[in-house]
């Protein structure tokens, strides 16, 4: 029919999670291969970071597939063997305490194979990577990333409160707290806008091309400061490879004047779109900030 909107199906939201879920996966070994190879400790260690925070959100895809399928009705039922498979591999991708901890012990190439030897470079080793902030690391277990996901799933249920609970138990036992962003999110609705600004900005210093991270500290600011000076002390971050985030900074910001209208028109069609939903958001986000008379404007 002429002039009628392409219609998302639930179908294709499941798709696109998958899609995510399969490329963190994927981002998942081939960080495995470096923490389990021969390079230099910083970048093992570095590797190591990184597959905490693919881990994570490769979590956050499956459980949002899992969402989907519950809504698909009988369809969903055609996925189950899928999202089993996806979740004993998810399961399985819980390798990186075991595999530092080997690495931990293990003896650099071209070491002299004496008991001595062996047992001074392992100490060597170690020390190394204790150094490096090793020790924080192994500390992330299973039951840190456990509160993570009692977190999200207790925001998702409107329990925010204890969403927020769950993410400080969860630094608490070792999970980094300049990644807990879910935390910040949970904070602004509990009403705690200088500890949700405070979190927003310490995640920005661990990733400065965060788009999101900066909005939110100023949304959080905005409830504290009024929407005029929380924009002029929004943070400033590297450019973000979204489009659409690139808009939504744009229209915080206020360096863009059609921004706004942009994002409208995106909101506008396709819904269940990312895209889309992004856009929707932001623009409700957008004029909250700006206080209940911003509507009227």
């Amino acid at each position: 029919m002429r002039g009628s909107q392409p219609v998302v199906t639930i179908s294709e939201v499941f798709q696109s999670y998958e899609e995510d879920y399969k490329q963190l996966i994927q981002q998942l070994r081939s960080l495995a291969m470096v923490v389990e190879g021969t390079a230099p400790p910083p970048e093992r260690l570095t590797a190591g970071q990184d597959m905490v925070d693919a881990h994570e959100r490769a979590t956050q895809a499956f459980q949002q597939m899992e969402f989907e399928v519950k809504s698909m009705g009988s369809l969903g039922a055609t996925l189950a063997g899928k999202l089993k498979e996806y979740k004993q591999e998810l399961l399985a991708s819980r390798s990186l305490p075991r595999s530092l901890r080997a690495h931990a012990g293990h003896t650099p190439k071209g070491m002299l194979r004496s008991p001595t030897a062996r047992l001074a470079g392992r100490r060597q080793f170690l020390a190394e990577l204790l150094d490096l902030g090793l020790r924080g690391l192994l500390a992330i277990s299973t039951l840190s990333l456990g509160f993570v996901w009692a977190g999200s799933t207790a925001f998702q249920r409107g329990l925010v409160e204890l969403s927020t609970q769950f993410f400080e138990a969860a630094s608490a036992v070792g999970y980094p707290s300049a990644l807990l962003w879910q935390r910040g999110i949970s904070l602004y609705y509990a009403g705690r806008f200088k500890d949700g600004a405070s979190q927003f900005r310490r995640d920005v210093d661990i990733n400065s091309s965060d788009t999101e991270e900066a909005i939110w500290a100023m949304l959080c600011e905005a409830q504290q400061l009024g929407f005029v000076a929380a924009q002029q002390q929004m943070m400033q971050v590297g450019k973000d490879p979204r489009a659409i985030m690139r808009l939504v900074s744009e229209l915080f910001a206020g360096s863009g004047q059609s921004a706004q209208r942009e994002l409208e028109a995106v909101a506008s069609v396709l819904p269940g779109d990312k895209d889309s939903f992004y856009a929707a958001l932001y623009l409700g986000l957008f004029e909250e900030a700006q206080g209940p008379l911003a509507c009227f404007g």
